[in-house]
């Protein structure tokens, strides 16, 4: 399999994923983001996942693309969970509280 295969199928488990979730818990069960801050983190994971895959692709930068990928990850997941965390427990798809 190739690259792009295993993207399209990555893809593809996502959006099955979501919409599985969506079926089964309602829309309300996900949580609501700041829209000038979810650009940003979208912005983020793609850059993170295009450098994942480059060290394939350009020989002996291993070090440097690995790197970039936690750097950006984390910050992607950084900016993500503080966003959930700001919210009211109400904004975040917890039907407990």
């Amino acid at each position: 399999t190739s690259l792009s295969q295993l993207g399209r199928g990555l893809g593809l488990i996502m959006v099955l994923t979501v919409t599985g979730k969506l079926a089964i818990e309602g829309w309300t069960t996900l949580p609501s983001f700041r829209p000038s801050r979810i650009m940003i983190t979208v912005s983020l994971f793609i850059l993170a996942f295009t450098f994942f895959p480059l060290p394939a692709h350009i020989p002996g930068t291993y070090w440097l693309f690995h790197s970039l990928w936690h750097i950006l990850i984390a910050a992607a997941y950084n900016d993500l969970y503080a966003q959930i965390l700001s919210m009211p427990s109400s904004s975040r798809g917890n039907k407990n509280n």
